[in-house]
């Protein structure tokens, strides 16, 4: 038996499955925020939620990409009112990175978001199977484990 084939058959329509809740309940729900805000976006305010007062260059390193792309993020959403810069106290050439109201508010959305999609998830499997899945995911599931536990 092709236990290959038969496994990416089921994580796709798992996906899809998810990918469909996904979009139910992000069209079933009234955000002031998620909806003009991309990936990338959301992924930054999450980091400034985690670390306060953080550079845009520790994020670009906490992310593992260019410190370009990170700066071109963090001016936008400066310009859209989610994220302010202030000056550091010990090096008066950088920048430190805070959330406003609108970034706070923004990430509760997108936690209240998350916390739907993974309810829908968790409540697929009894207790026993929770654990058997927590146990097979455990260091299989990207590198963003050190990352989440910021």
């Amino acid at each position: 038996m092709n236990y290959h084939n038969i496994l990416k058959e089921q994580l796709d329509l798992f996906m899809h499955e998810i990918i469909s809740k996904s979009k139910e309940i992000f069209e079933s729900s009234n955000y002031r925020h998620l909806n003009r805000l991309c990936e990338l976006d959301i992924t930054i305010l999450t980091v400034i939620y985690k670390k306060e007062e953080i550079t845009a260059k520790e994020i670009s390193n906490i992310l593992k990409m260019p410190k370009t792309t990170v700066v071109s993020a963090v001016k936008r959403m400066c310009n859209r009112g989610y994220i302010q810069r202030i000056p550091n106290q010990e090096d008066k050439r950088e920048m430190k990175l805070i959330l406003t109201m609108n970034g706070i508010e923004a990430n509760r959305e997108h936690d209240g978001y998350e916390e739907q999609i993974l309810e829908f998830l968790v409540t697929k499997w009894d207790k026993d199977e929770q654990k058997k899945l927590v146990d097979l995911l455990k260091g299989k599931v990207g590198n963003h484990a050190k990352e989440d536990s910021l």
